[in-house]
């Protein structure tokens, strides 16, 4: 019996040691804090291009800016012709490999938003129609974020996200003050 039990913690010891070692994170390159990508769901089926660049601070947070520009291809519009994006995020990993690098796993963030109201889309008629040039002009908000980024081994960044904004200061006559996006976006960490 004594044989049998010592036998069987030989065997066990090496499993064990083997599962703590794996539980202890590797070391990745610390001196990757840039990225840069694009919005491929508002870039194709908007056709509305959009650009990203996020520097990642600390482990866990991120400060970072993008800008579009409405091309007005489709018979749909946007509320507004361009906009930039300045938001930050707190990220907060995950248990896999790529989720234990920085800036990785689930986020919210905030952010604020300034775009420039020009074709404004009438929803009664389903048609676009210029508004009143009282109603052109730039509009400034605030607002909220919450999404998931991916990190590959080889420093390839997809997200996917939702925001939401509050517009503060619109043009006179503008009545949008709540305005929803959700962005799947795909870049590189260098």
């Amino acid at each position: 019996m004594n044989k049998l039990f010592i036998f069987a913690l030989l065997c066990l010891l090496p499993v064990g040691v083997l599962n703590i070692r794996a539980q202890v994170p590797t070391e990745v390159d610390p001196g990757l804090s840039h990225e840069l990508k694009i919005d491929l769901l508002n870039s194709i089926v908007g056709q509305r291009p959009t650009v990203a660049y996020e520097y990642i601070v600390t482990p866990d947070f991120g400060l970072g800016a993008d800008a579009s520009l409405n091309l007005g291809f489709v018979d749909w519009q946007y509320y507004d012709r361009f906009r930039a994006v300045v938001f930050s995020r707190w990220y907060f990993g995950g248990l896999s490999k790529s989720l234990l690098r920085d800036g990785a796993g689930f986020f919210i963030g905030a952010n604020t938003i300034v775009s420039y109201l020009d074709d404004k889309y009438d929803k009664s008629s389903q048609s676009c129609c210029v508004v009143s040039p009282a109603a052109k002009g730039a509009s400034w908000g605030l607002g909220a974020e919450l999404g998931w980024k991916y990190l590959s081994l080889h420093n390839w960044v997809g997200e996917t996200g939702f925001r939401l904004y509050r517009y503060l200061l619109v043009p006179e006559g503008e009545t949008v003050k709540l305005n929803a996006s959700i962005f799947i976006t795909v870049g590189l960490r260098f």
